[in-house]
């Protein structure tokens, strides 16, 4: 579990350095060290566990490194199989990681928060890196997902935004949404996570409706429908990873 959430971490933390400053290389430097950081002060330090996070930091860089060349058509699909094989590889190998627990663990011992009771140092790094994610990755995965797919965004035809049909807000409201469902579904309220779908659609609808040009309204329609699967789906994948 702990490999897992450190993968998680590294990435989160990589996407969210570039969202702030994006530089070349440094985000995913950062990253990568920030899940070696924590691996080590969580007394990952076996043999086992050094090894796998070599492994995780250059996942990390790669991750970074195919993201910035990712969002044409013909190499999104790069860090979307890199992210999907590496995950699913931690999944497999996670019964062999060791227990975190080193600094966390003697923080989690005092008893900090409430709320934190009673979990031991491997969920919370596991809750950690779920929430990450639900930032800065979330966005960059559902942008991947529509240049993968040649989704267009008809607010960007002709390389002019139009701003009748600009969506706004997408980038701050898909983290708030995202955050939203994860929080329900680990409270065990995920059915309530349906009236964050629906108020979402009853938004839109208005807007995909007051077009005149059908085929900028199709594109439209294509673009919000891909968009939010794709962000509903990281939540989703994330609430899985919690309850296995």
């Amino acid at each position: 579990m702990s490999w897992i959430a450190l993968l998680l971490i590294g990435v989160a933390v990589a996407d969210l350095g570039h969202s702030i400053r994006p530089v070349r290389v440094v985000p995913e430097a950062v990253g990568a060290a920030t899940s070696v950081l924590v691996g080590v002060l969580c007394g990952l330090t076996a043999l086992r566990d050094v090894l796998a996070l070599v492994v995780i930091a250059a996942v990390v860089v790669a991750w970074g490194i195919t993201v910035r060349e990712g969002f044409g058509r013909n190499r999104a699909s790069v860090p979307l199989t890199l992210f999907g094989v590496a995950l699913a590889l931690a999944v497999v190998v996670a019964p062999a990681a060791g227990a975190a627990d080193g600094l966390l663990g003697d923080w989690l011992a005092r008893d900090p928060l409430p709320v934190l009771t009673g979990l031991t140092p491997d969920r919370v790094l596991l809750l950690a890196g779920a929430f990450l994610v639900q930032l800065s990755t979330g966005n960059v995965l559902v942008r991947l997902v529509l240049a993968a797919t040649g989704t267009v965004n008809p607010t960007k035809v002709g390389g002019l935004d139009d701003p009748e049909t600009q969506l706004k807000g997408g980038r701050l409201l898909g983290p708030m949404e995202r955050l939203f469902i994860l929080g329900l579904g680990l409270a065990g309220n995920l059915t309530a996570a349906s009236i964050v779908i629906a108020a979402k659609g009853l938004l839109r609808f208005p807007e995909l409706q007051s077009r005149l040009d059908q085929t900028r309204v199709h594109r439209l329609t294509e673009y919000f429908l891909v968009g939010s699967f794709v962000s509903w789906l990281v939540p989703l994948t994330t609430l899985v990873l919690l309850v296995r």
